[in-house]
């Protein structure tokens, strides 16, 4: 996972974040609780992330992590289409993910 500050300066602490996984790894216990430890710790400095996917297939998983489809700009970085997504710290905490790693502890 990476994180870059939209404005440091601004009052609304906001990051482009991206996150990936080997497909082999996608689902294991191991990843997932991965995942929403570094989900956190982003969360202790940011009160959004901002993301970008060209897979529209991956939109469902996006969504099962809490975030929001808010736009989509056709032919961006070579792609047909790239959309853009959003989470807020609220939907993180209340996502699927989430409810899926506190099973695991």
């Amino acid at each position: 996972m990476w994180c870059d500050p939209v404005d440091e300066k601004s009052t609304h602490k906001i990051a482009y974040c991206g996150f990936w996984t080997h497909s082999s790894l996608r689902g294991k216990p191991d990843q997932v609780s991965f995942a929403a430890f570094t989900y956190s710790l982003a969360f202790e400095l940011y009160d959004a992330l901002l993301g970008i996917t060209w897979q529209s297939k991956l939109l469902d998983l996006h969504n099962k992590l809490g975030y929001n489809t808010i736009g989509v700009v056709p032919n961006l970085y070579d792609q047909p289409y790239c959309y853009f997504v959003h989470l807020t710290r609220e939907n993180f905490y209340s996502s699927k993910l989430m409810r899926i790693a506190q099973k695991r502890r």
